[in-house]
């Protein structure tokens, strides 16, 4: 149940991931949901900031990555999930999953301060980026939390 949630968020992660993706590729400037016109676009300002790539990659090449490995797992997880022996190993599969998504809301987290206190400008798809990832790892922790009684019983 709770991995199929895991795999919806994740498809709504991806799918913003690939947008910014496609929006960095293009010479025109990001379209801001939240932008009034008036002033200095934030999304692009973020764009265009220094901290827009990692290791020479742009951020959004890096979310795709990371929602695809979320995924691929998922759903390699669901397919063999009737190998599994016991409810010790279906334990460590979900500390495996607590693992990503707290690199992913670190590092979200990590951007979204950037943002507030560095660049001085907060792109809203990178707040909705943001959103799905922490509901990633909300769900996360409950899925660990039920399985890990079930070991400890």
């Amino acid at each position: 149940k709770f991995r199929i949630i895991l795999i919806i968020f994740s498809l709504i992660g991806l799918a913003l991931a690939l947008f910014l993706a496609y929006e960095y590729a293009q010479p025109q400037p990001i379209g801001c949901p939240l932008h009034a016109g008036n002033s200095a676009n934030p999304c692009e300002t973020v764009r265009q900031s220094e901290y827009s790539k990692l290791l020479g990659v742009e951020l959004p090449y890096w979310g795709t990555i990371f929602f695809v490995i979320m995924i691929v797992s998922l759903i390699v997880y669901l397919i063999k999930k009737k190998w599994l022996l016991s409810k010790f190993i279906e334990s460590r599969i979900d500390l495996y999953f607590l693992g990503l998504s707290i690199f992913g809301i670190a590092f979200e987290t990590y951007y979204f301060f950037l943002q507030l206190f560095v660049i001085k400008a907060v792109c809203t798809w990178c707040v909705m980026v943001w959103a799905v990832v922490l509901s990633v790892f909300v769900i996360n922790l409950v899925s660990l939390r039920g399985s890990l009684r079930g070991v400890f019983k």
